[in-house]
């Protein structure tokens, strides 16, 4: 060790000068008289968490959140919006009969004796019209030459025979099979259909008359 102005060095034997040991902070010093942790203590339940360094990404992941629910409630207004505006394109197309449309010429006769080609007319005679592969239908009647031209929507339609009081009126032989009594109404053509009551078959009834009030 060597005395120079007062200072004290120390020099090792080939005359190299050690370091001067580093004074930690006095406040950075260990206490001497604290305690290790003890190894079986239990987090306070009840005490608020500490801040970690955790905190620091949970603003971007609640951005990202954000956006996620921003992008979910667009999708969902866009389904919305796609879905009614194809109900609104249908709902114009149910209202908008272009290029469904056929017409019908009916003719309804009835047999002068059974099995004999002979045929009459049959005037007013009420025909039901089902349309297949659906509930819907219509109603036509046949006028005082038993005859009528009826508009339909296109299809498949089968035809039952009433009177004009709503009873059964008997179809022939060959008007009662199935495929005789069924027609295909074509749109934008004109089809011609005709029933043939059986000759035994009785049917009435009358148009009431118009009531005025």
């Amino acid at each position: 060790m060597v005395r120079r102005n007062g200072r004290q060095k120390r020099l090792d034997s080939s005359g190299w000068k050690a370091p001067r040991e580093a004074v930690g902070d006095p406040q950075k010093a260990p206490d001497p008289f604290s305690f290790p942790p003890d190894p079986f203590s239990f987090p306070d339940p009840f005490s608020p968490p500490r801040a970690s360094n955790t905190a620091k990404c949970s603003k971007p992941t609640a951005t990202w959140r954000l956006r996620g629910a921003e992008m979910n409630n667009f999708v969902v207004r866009l389904a919305f919006a796609t879905a009614l505006l194809f109900a609104i394109t249908a709902y114009a197309l149910n209202r908008d009969l272009y290029g469904r449309v056929a017409f019908v010429s009916l003719t309804t006769v009835k047999e002068v004796k059974a099995g004999e080609p002979l045929d009459e007319f049959a005037p007013k005679v009420l025909l039901r019209l089902s349309k297949k592969g659906s509930s819907s239908g219509s109603l036509a009647m046949t006028g005082a030459d038993g005859t009528a031209f009826i508009p339909i929507e296109a299809g498949t339609y089968c035809v039952d025979a009433f009177g004009l009081d709503g009873h059964v009126a008997n179809l022939s032989v060959r008007s009662g099979e199935t495929i005789p009594r069924c027609f295909t109404a074509v749109a934008g053509r004109t089809v011609e259909f005709g029933v043939t009551l059986a000759a035994d078959t009785k049917y009435g009834g009358t148009i009431p008359s118009l009531a005025v009030e």
